[in-house]
């Protein structure tokens, strides 16, 4: 008589791949939040809070960079350079906030944009933080945002929830 591999369990059924695949995505998608994003923030915003306060020497270059979407909301960057003294030695910084990249939440940026832009045409008052540490990156701007700090934290959460609840329940069977 002849065996079939059903009937030794020598043979067993294997269940496909594709259930398996959207869990870890969204585990590698909610990392990426985790420690590009709200780590990476947190990080330069904990670093900066012990800068020292110094004078703007000269705006090199300020715009307002604007880039719209497919669904037609807009996002907004400042591209600043700027020089500063520090210690005796001359500086010029391209990052005019602790949070790199643009953004559209609330007016952050085009009040940055205005208060750097107000400075290069007119004058008057404006100030950089330096960290003693590392006095070749300064910022003008390196106030706390919730607004992204929850974000990020709201991104962050959601896909490593997401992922651990499919690739758990996709490994459990």
């Amino acid at each position: 008589m002849q065996q079939y591999p059903e009937d030794n369990c020598a043979y067993k059924v294997r269940k496909p791949l594709l259930p398996f695949i959207p869990g870890p995505i969204c585990l590698c998608i909610g990392f990426y939040f985790l420690f590009w994003h709200f780590a990476a923030e947190t990080y330069r915003y904990l670093s900066y809070r012990n800068a020292i306060e110094i004078p703007v020497a000269e705006v090199i270059q300020v715009k307002l960079d604007r880039s719209s979407s497919s669904k037609g909301g807009a996002a907004s960057t400042v591209i600043a350079s700027f020089d500063y003294d520090f210690e005796g030695h001359r500086y010029t910084s391209h990052t005019p906030s602790i949070y790199q990249g643009g953004d559209n939440f609330g007016s952050f940026q085009k009040d940055l944009f205005t208060k750097i832009q107000s400075f290069a045409k007119q004058g008057g008052e404006l100030s950089c933080f330096v960290r003693t540490s590392s006095p070749d990156s300064a910022v003008i701007n390196r106030d706390f945002r919730p607004s992204r700090f929850l974000i990020s934290l709201l991104f962050c959460t959601a896909f490593l929830g997401l992922g651990g609840v499919l690739t758990y329940s996709s490994a459990k069977g």
